[in-house]
């Protein structure tokens, strides 16, 4: 005997998502364990014929490794996420990465103003330096 179920079905019982059980049918139909039913039209659903007893039967996961399995901690739980799409919660995201870009903005323009004030004293200071030059060379002719 067989049960005649959907992919979303196999995906429901198995506790996997619906890619997750398409993929299982594949191998297990690959295997010749199971048997999938495609409908006559493409957006027909495609039914796939599964041994009654392995769909009754509870199906859990054997450990492979001799201490795959095992009980371990816990991991730790991550703290209550918002909804994304909770209004007040991207508003105040855009609000913070408003202020961070202005933050990030005024210390371009100070450094911007920085390094003009710098490139204008580096050129005053070539300016002494050429006059500075022109006198040695003019004291040092006088002196020969």
């Amino acid at each position: 005997m067989t049960v005649s179920v959907t992919y979303r079905e196999i995906a429901e019982r198995f506790g996997i998502g619906v890619e997750g059980a398409r993929l299982k049918a594949k191998r297990r139909a690959a295997k010749g364990l199971w048997r999938i039913v495609p409908g006559n039209h493409p957006q027909d659903v495609v039914r796939v014929e599964v041994p009654e007893d392995e769909w009754t039967t509870r199906n859990e996961p054997r450990p492979t490794a001799p201490y795959e399995g095992t009980p371990t901690t816990p991991p730790p739980q991550e703290p209550q996420r918002r909804d994304t799409n909770d209004l007040e919660v991207l508003v105040e995201i855009i609000s913070q990465l408003t202020a961070h870009s202005k933050a990030i903005t005024d210390r371009l323009i100070e450094t911007e103003r920085n390094k003009a004030e710098a490139e204008k004293n580096t050129a005053i200071a070539q300016m002494a330096v050429q006059e500075m030059e022109k006198r040695l060379t003019a004291v040092q002719q006088h002196l020969s």
